[in-house]
């Protein structure tokens, strides 16, 4: 009688090296610790290629949406954009837009800063106080003074000093030429405010309607005085900064230097908007 067929499985344990048995069978195969059949090797390996190739691709991360910040400054501070661009620069994930815009509220949740020259007292939400400016007195190279009191610069502003042998006696009678900014510009404000007792605006002074402007204006008009903010030197030309020179008020009596730069949000700063105001609080860029 034919005996039924049967398979069996040998477990053989041994600390020797992985070396074929002389009590392995033809068909098995031996492995570290077991002794497993031919066929069911095979079908292990097939199991994990199949396996391997259902495997999702590894793929890359998508990149990081930059971030965006509206930044508004009025006409007198030109000179802070590059400041603000450096700053810009140390966040890679951070791009800014810069709008020159009148002063004006935010409204609530408005993700905008909004930058003032000098401490306006009708802001809302939050402000900060991210640095100090002079506002410098300056004049064409011509100019009969190197300095000037605040009696004479009245005199200018008001046409009662109208030549400048009014204000140098060896300088020959050509006519002086004072330079302002527009009604509601804030340079103009705070230089009004130091320089008139009742804030009275001069009306015998041409107008800039900006700092580069003032510097155009300066270079090119004989004997003429304006003023203007200290970063915004750094817009003249190399040609404009040959025919402008700046003026020291000799009594000190005008306190229109040393003016706040204030940064204004609608609410509390979020974590990037702090940091980039702190990089601002920081030594010139």
């Amino acid at each position: 009688m034919r005996q039924p067929f049967s398979w069996s499985l040998r477990v053989q344990c041994s600390a020797a090296p992985f070396f074929p048995s002389p009590r392995v069978k033809r068909n098995e195969v031996l492995f570290p610790g077991s002794v497993l059949h031919r066929g069911a090797l095979l079908f292990f390996v097939f199991f994990l290629i199949i396996l391997s190739a259902c495997s999702p691709l590894p793929t890359a991360s998508p990149p990081l949406t930059p971030q965006t910040l509206l930044l508004t400054r009025p006409a007198a501070l030109a000179g802070w954009d590059a400041r603000f661009y450096a700053c810009a620069q140390n966040f890679s994930q951070l791009a800014i837009f810069v709008e020159e815009k009148a002063p004006a509220s935010l409204e609530q949740n408005d993700p905008t800063i909004a930058f003032h020259f000098g401490a306006p007292t009708d802001l809302t939400g939050k402000s900060y106080i991210i640095a100090y400016e002079d506002i410098l007195l300056a004049a064409s190279q011509n100019f009969p003074r190197e300095d000037i009191s605040l009696t004479q610069l009245q005199g200018i502003f008001n046409g009662q000093l109208a030549t400048a042998q009014a204000l140098d006696p060896a300088s020959a009678p050509d006519p002086l030429q004072a330079w302002t900014y527009p009604l509601g510009d804030e340079t103009r404000q705070l230089f009004d405010n130091a320089v008139f007792a009742d804030g009275t605006a001069p009306v015998l002074a041409l107008i800039a309607p900006d700092p580069s402007a003032m510097l155009e204006a300066l270079a090119t008009t004989p004997d003429s005085i304006g003023y203007l903010p200290a970063s915004a030197l750094s817009l003249a030309s190399a040609d404009q900064t040959s025919q402008i020179k700046t003026l020291s008020l000799n009594d000190g009596s005008a306190e229109f230097s040393h003016q706040p730069v204030i940064a204004q949000l609608s609410a509390e700063p979020g974590i990037l908007q702090n940091a980039f105001m702190q990089c601002l609080q920081g030594p010139n860029k």
